[in-house]
């Protein structure tokens, strides 16, 4: 199965970070198809690198509410996950729910 987590913030590990890099190195091992698409920043990368998880950076998915850059990270996940064509969409926190909600419901609606 094809997994894409998102998540918001990628420059400190709070739970949503420690939850997706343990659950998706862990998927991974089973033999899952894992990506993690997530908003700037290099601790969660470096960890999930050294697990072997591919990471993908949504540039302008950030934590303050920009309606310009949030427009744009949607335009950033739409890309992402027709290029990934992921079964399964897990989105972590606010921001990245919302959009990673949105973006995925937007390609389920139509054939990729």
């Amino acid at each position: 199965m094809k997994i894409a987590f998102i998540i918001t913030r990628a420059d400190d590990l709070g739970g949503a970070q420690v939850y997706v890099r343990d659950i998706s190195g862990a998927l991974q091992a089973l033999g899952h198809e894992v990506a993690v698409l997530c908003g700037a920043g290099d601790l969660l990368a470096l960890q999930l690198r050294e697990r072997g998880v591919p990471f993908y950076t949504i540039p302008h998915l950030a934590r303050p509410i920009l309606p310009h850059a949030d427009f744009r990270a949607l335009l950033e996940l739409r890309r992402a996950l027709r290029e990934l064509r992921p079964d399964v969409v897990s989105t972590h926190s606010s921001k990245a729910g919302l959009l990673g909600r949105i973006a995925a419901r937007t390609l389920a609606s139509r054939p990729w």
